[in-house]
């Protein structure tokens, strides 16, 4: 499921930097993905652990389609001109 593996990855990013709650330590990780993702639900509610999944979305699909495009017609070449 793409929204939960988004959901992850921005969780990690914004572990990145030190965490106030755990006395700006980053040696903790557990604290730090915990206390971060308790003030992003107090703050923004679930849409803030998607926040930025749609122009993610926008920028990549373009380029997914161009592919499928492509792929789909050397495919009916190549059984077109297999014979």
């Amino acid at each position: 499921m793409p929204s939960a593996k988004f959901g992850g990855t921005l969780r990690a990013a914004r572990c990145d930097g030190p965490d106030p709650a755990c006395g700006g330590l980053q040696d903790d990780i557990c604290c730090c993905v915990l206390s971060r993702e308790q003030c992003t639900d107090r703050h923004e509610g679930v849409y803030g652990f998607y926040r930025g999944l749609i122009p993610g979305i926008i920028r990549v699909l373009p380029a997914t389609w161009i592919t499928f495009v492509v792929y789909e017609e050397m495919s009916h070449l190549f059984k077109l001109y297999a014979t």
